[in-house]
């Protein structure tokens, strides 16, 4: 992944922080963790932020076509691009980017993903993550 330039939902960022295991289906699962690995190994990585389909929605379920069928990631999205300063676009390093996303996926899970399914489970995860 360090040649390779990944593209990033900017909500993903806060997925990638509190991801431990759970997904929408068994491929998801295993890419997502793949993902995270890799950019733990690599926070150099460069990434761009888009509001459509990423790396982590190649192997959604809930992709079709270039779009999630679910209406919640462009206002996710858009909430997390408008906590952080960052612009749809923009070329970044993975380190750079969790360095702003980070205290969101912490403090601020109520407010970027506003009815998202995994809020609860993000919101203990990132609760564990604090004490640690």
């Amino acid at each position: 992944m360090s040649e390779k330039t990944l593209f990033l939902r900017p909500h993903h960022g806060l997925c990638i922080l509190n991801f431990r295991g759970h997904g929408y289906s068994d491929a998801f699962s295993v890419h997502m963790a793949e993902t995270v690995q890799k950019l733990k190994e690599n926070p150099q990585t460069k990434i761009v932020l888009t509001t459509c389909c990423d790396e982590l929605c190649s192997v959604c379920p809930n992709r079709e076509g270039e779009h999630c069928t679910s209406k919640k990631p462009p206002l996710f999205d858009a909430n997390v691009l408008k906590e952080t300063g960052f612009a749809a676009g923009q070329e970044l390093s993975w380190k750079q980017f969790s360095k702003k996303t980070d205290p969101l996926s912490h403090h601020a899970l109520e407010k970027t993903c506003p009815g998202c399914e995994w809020l609860s489970l993000c919101r203990e995860i990132a609760g564990k993550r604090e004490t640690t």
